[in-house]
């Protein structure tokens, strides 16, 4: 996380998240941003995440993918029903290529 955001995270409430998207992109994104497998799965997907995934697909879509994947699969309970359905519909072929991966969500996740 960059020193010169951390205020900026905190008055949003973003500080977990910005340090979970940063540590992906140290640890994940490494091994998994150029693994032919993924980029098959993000042209299954009907859409990418966000725009930053968008524009920087192989830097940046590993953690803005990721992110969803532990709300829906780790905080069961905490996001609503409308937000999990939303985000299995536009990321389902990542949502399962993460289930497959089989990464302990813990203690992250209930």
């Amino acid at each position: 996380m960059h020193a010169s955001l951390a205020e900026y995270y905190k008055e949003i409430g973003g500080v977990e998240k910005a340090l979970m998207r940063e540590a992906v992109l140290t640890t994940l994104n490494a091994d998994l941003a150029s693994e032919q497998s993924l980029f098959n799965v993000q042209q299954l997907d009907p859409t990418f995440i966000s725009n930053r995934a968008i524009e920087n697909r192989f830097l940046e879509d590993v953690a803005e993918s990721f992110l969803p994947y532990v709300a829906v699969e780790g905080h069961v309970g905490r996001i609503s029903q409308g937000l999990r359905d939303t985000l299995n519909v536009a990321i389902p072929n990542r949502m399962e290529y993460f289930r497959n991966l089989e990464i302990s969500l813990y203690p992250l996740g209930d």
